[in-house]
């Protein structure tokens, strides 16, 4: 299981990549405002970001995320309930 930091620098990586930022994106950092990131995008994001976390994640769920640290709370979130097989 990831934790913080990897949860992290992972969504920071997809995010730098995928909007081909010229230097890291920060967690304060707005994905509209700070990193121009339209509808569009935030749906790449999430189709990059599903093959790191378990399941799918509902295009909804972008609805109230507007940083990337509430994007990253987000993808804990599904991490720490992810159930472990027995």
């Amino acid at each position: 299981m990831l934790n913080r930091k990897e949860i992290e620098e992972k969504v920071i990586e997809i995010v730098t990549e995928t909007l081909a930022l010229e230097s890291p994106a920060k967690l304060e950092d707005s994905f509209q405002e700070d990193l121009g990131a339209d509808s569009i995008d935030m749906v790449t994001l999430l189709v990059s970001l599903e093959s790191e976390v378990p399941g799918q994640i509902d295009d909804s769920a972008l609805d109230d995320k507007k940083t990337l640290k509430d994007f990253v709370d987000f993808i804990e979130e599904i991490i720490l309930n992810e159930t472990v097989p027995a």
